[in-house]
């Protein structure tokens, strides 16, 4: 039975409570700091950063903050957001093997995991990450590091300590295997003799800055830097048993790094951005003040720290924090993402000042006697309700488990494309279609019922099907190069990303690669699909050489070369012998009339008033194409849509 629209709508929305406030008369009870913290969860979830890639660094401190949010406020819908986003990452990590930056979503995925173990899939991917790392760096010996494209000697910056360590701590505590732990000592021990200060009993950001001067004369120790190392340590205490040698090491110096961060805070509460040098970038920076509050407040929650020593000092932070948070909950005064002391102001947000402002929340209310009072696996059983009965209106997700394909729907229609796992099958970049039937999600349902034998998503069982057929084809809207009467079609996409967005919209990217005779090109597909929308937006740039990854492997693509002088391509398929095309050169319109599954089945593809058409094309494999001219940039647009009157 299809679900009302109005409730979709509904329940497509992140609960939202205006009447918080940030800024109470009396700060420091425990029930204003967690209505202050959970104001800025719901701004920033209301409000997610643009192009924010949801298994990125910088999102890993909101998600442990969704956690703890959820356990101090006993409110499930914090850690259902983490479900949503884990689900839509198909809970595994990005591309990069050995870069500590992409582990740090793990932290949140396998605590997620902890709290309902007959869910392995939340534990699979990161668990066998893992440890291929560790088993490639027993084929390397120890000599100079090669930084993040190593699997030894591979932290070579400080932040990394917050990024990979805490996942590792986790591993060897869900699975008691030390191999975890022997590894996480090793590489942070190796970062530790290596930028280590032990004048200044903190660190420095990475080895460029040993040595160097601010322009005041000073040491330049970055905050920021600091706050990752000390936030982390806390994650790493969390899961190393008590009556461990290891764990020795890691107490000492979060209390010798705890005493370094006390004397290293100003007057108004808070740390600046470099710590041997309040001068050098002035005023109080959110996101090393938070992560240092946080970590101290733990300190004191876990007997850690003297409470008589640095009780009074995270008060005073707390209430300098509060002086950084908008009315409206926005976290401000963040510094942007870099590797050292730089400028920020009110406006200056992002998701890890929000992620340490709440974990500091946390910390700071249990400081004042709150406490969790609904244990894990129950906030959990209720956060996957509450995301089960969510009618999420526009989800994109991995799914690893399917080969890695990577699907996408909205109330109206639904998509996939291929991934790495089937460079070597006869599938390559088409799209296909998913016909569905009803105006609820079905991907989650059907690959689960599928993978399990319950059912095949290939038959009808009153939600649709997929009937529709891609093999080595274009599918629906899938591109290729065109040349001397060619269409050259890429395999399997490389890599993907998908994008922090509200439950209103799925956006995301995949990274494909072309051979066209002698010369190679790369391709940045990029896929928007709206809740109710009727049609799916893409834009595809192409580039010389495989400049497109670099956007994944970067984080940019400045130095990524536009392709010149191709043409490119999209188009469809025609499912039966008896489909009938139409292209109307004034809208721009490739439209099939078909049947699919014996039902009628239109497709459409709209190119872009800014996209130039070259012809309209058929080729001896049935597809119809249409040749475009990419912009100056490399760049085509189109939609893509479907109808099947089931």
């Amino acid at each position: 039975m299809k679900k009302p629209l109005i409730l979709l709508a509904l329940a497509c929305t992140i609960f939202y409570n205006p009447n918080l406030t940030a800024s109470p008369a009396n700060p420091a009870t425990p029930e204003n700091v967690v209505a202050a913290a959970e104001k800025s969860a719901q701004w920033h979830l209301q409000n997610p950063l643009k192009n924010l890639g949801i298994q990125r660094w910088e999102i890993a401190p909101f998600l442990d903050a969704m956690i703890e949010l959820a356990r101090i406020s006993g409110q499930p819908q914090y850690w259902s957001e983490v479900i949503r986003l884990g689900n839509s990452a198909g809970w595994q990590p990005l591309k990069r093997m050995y870069h500590a930056d992409d582990h740090a979503v793990g932290h949140a995925y396998l605590d997620t995991f902890i709290a309902d173990k007959s869910k392995t899939w939340r534990l699979k991917p990161f668990k066998k990450h893992m440890d291929w790392i560790i088993s490639e760096s027993k084929k390397h010996s120890n000599g100079k590091s090669k930084g993040p494209s190593s699997p030894i000697r591979s932290f070579d910056w400080c932040d990394a300590l917050f990024m990979s360590p805490p996942t590792l701590a986790r591993l060897y505590s869900i699975t008691s295997d030390k191999k975890y732990l022997e590894y996480m000592d090793s590489e942070f021990k190796w970062t530790h003799s290596l930028l280590w200060s032990s004048e200044d009993k903190l660190f420095y950001r990475d080895a460029s800055y040993i040595g160097k001067k601010s322009p005041n004369g000073e040491k330049i120790l970055w905050g920021r830097g600091n706050g990752w190392v000390l936030g982390g340590l806390a994650q790493i205490l969390n899961f190393l048993p008590k009556d461990i040698p290891e764990r020795n090491f890691y107490e000492d110096l979060f209390k010798e790094m705890s005493d370094s961060v006390l004397d290293a805070q100003q007057e108004d509460g808070l740390w600046r951005a470099n710590l041997a040098d309040p001068e050098h970038i002035k005023g109080g920076e959110t996101s090393a003040s938070a992560f240092f509050v946080y970590a101290l407040a733990w300190g004191i929650n876990n007997s850690m720290l003297p409470k008589d020593k640095f009780y009074k000092a995270v008060l005073k932070g707390w209430i300098g924090l509060l002086g950084n948070i908008c009315e409206s909950g926005k976290v401000g005064y963040v510094q942007p993402v870099g590797a050292a002391p730089d400028s920020f102001n009110k406006e200056s947000t992002h998701a890890y000042g929000a992620g340490a402002f709440i974990l500091a929340a946390c910390e700071v209310a249990k400081m004042l006697g709150a406490s969790q009072k609904i244990p894990d696996p129950e906030l959990l059983r209720r956060a996957q309700q509450i995301y089960d009965a969510s009618g999420i209106c526009a989800y994109a997700c991995k799914v690893p488990r399917r080969q890695d394909d990577l699907a996408w729907e909205n109330s109206n229609m639904a998509f996939r494309i291929y991934g790495p796992a089937l460079e070597k099958s006869i599938e390559n970049s088409g799209i296909d279609v998913w016909a569905k039937s009803v105006a609820y999600p079905v991907i989650d349902k059907w690959y689960d019922d599928d993978l399990s034998g319950k059912r095949s998503y290939h038959t009808d069982h009153g939600e649709g099907l997929d009937a529709f057929k891609v093999a080595d084809t274009v599918g629906l809207g899938g591109t290729g190069i065109f040349k001397d009467g060619k269409l050259y079609k890429s395999n399997v996409y490389k890599c993907s990303e998908i994008y922090w967005t509200t439950p209103q919209t799925a956006k995301f990217s995949a990274f494909y690669v072309y051979k066209v005779g002698q010369k190679t090109y790369s391709e940045r597909k990029d896929f928007r699909l709206e809740a109710f929308g009727k049609t799916c937006e893409i834009s595809s740039t192409f580039f010389e050489g495989r400049g497109a990854l670099r956007w994944m492997e970067l984080g940019n693509n400045k130095k990524a070369a536009p392709a010149k002088d191709i043409v490119a391509a999209t188009g469809l398929l025609p499912q039966s012998k008896g489909a009938k095309i139409y292209f109307d050169k004034k809208t721009k319109t490739l439209c099939a009339k078909d049947t699919l599954a014996e039902k009628p089945f239109d497709m459409f593809i709209q190119i872009s008033s800014l996209t130039e058409i070259e012809d309209s094309i058929k080729l001896e494999s049935g597809e119809e194409i249409i040749a475009l001219k990419p912009d100056s940039k490399g760049k085509i647009s189109y939609k893509i849509s479907y109808i099947w009157r089931n």
